[in-house]
């Protein structure tokens, strides 16, 4: 048996025979309604011993309990993700109930599969399943393309290195003076394809004449 104490409320830890461990908080400290739980020493599953009171949960418990750090907790309470049932208003410590484990767990497993915390608070709070389903899709469609970039980048890597490049002669040279004809346009890089090919056909059918030399027709 071993005794702890946060937040001013000492908390007993028992073990049996089998392991299990039991934290009690001391009710004659505890202005709130105590909490008991008891852990499975194998899966690591919370399996909750119920009091005839409501349970409040201090941020160190619930973080425990979510594998959640008391730093991201904070974070998701600041910007409405995940709300604490109760903030003591003179210390400002926040508490929450056993019923918040199952959404923190959605909220660690959808943060460990990239989804951004706009697109996650979009899934937790709604309660259209339409509109939760249509935001996983569209995160699942970014993450394959993802994918498909990252398989794309380590496939030239791995020909870069199956099939070293040769190397590219390059030489310096001087050359006169020449007439050239040129034209100008100010595109987006998705618009070059559809003007290149009609200014080469403006282009005259044959060379200008080199500087100096007047423009003669072909005989």
């Amino acid at each position: 048996m071993t005794e702890v104490k946060e937040n001013g409320i000492r908390f007993t830890t028992f073990t049996d025979p089998e392991g299990n461990k039991f934290d009690l908080a001391d009710e004659k400290e505890a202005p709130r309604p105590r909490q008991v739980w008891r852990f499975a020493s194998s899966l690591g599953e919370q399996q909750r011993m119920r009091s005839p009171e409501t349970l409040l949960l201090s941020i160190g418990h619930f973080a425990r309990m979510t594998h959640l750090s008391v730093k991201t907790l904070r974070h998701y309470h600041d910007i409405g993700l995940l709300e604490p049932a109760e903030v003591d208003p003179a210390t400002g410590y926040r508490r929450y109930t056993e019923q918040q484990v199952p959404i923190a767990q959605v909220i660690r497993r959808f943060r460990d599969l990239g989804m951004p915390l706009e697109e996650l608070s979009a899934v937790v709070h709604t309660e259209d399943a339409a509109a939760r389903n249509a935001v996983i899709t569209r995160h699942l469609a970014q993450m394959e393309d993802q994918l498909r970039q990252t398989r794309e980048t380590v496939a030239s890597l791995r020909n870069l290195l199956d099939n070293p490049a040769a190397p590219v002669p390059v030489e310096f040279r001087s050359t006169a003076p020449t007439a050239v004809l040129a034209g100008r346009a100010v595109l987006g890089s998705d618009q070059v394809p559809g003007w290149l090919s009609p200014a080469l056909a403006e282009l005259p059918p044959r060379s200008p004449p080199p500087l100096g030399q007047p423009d003669v027709p072909a005989s």
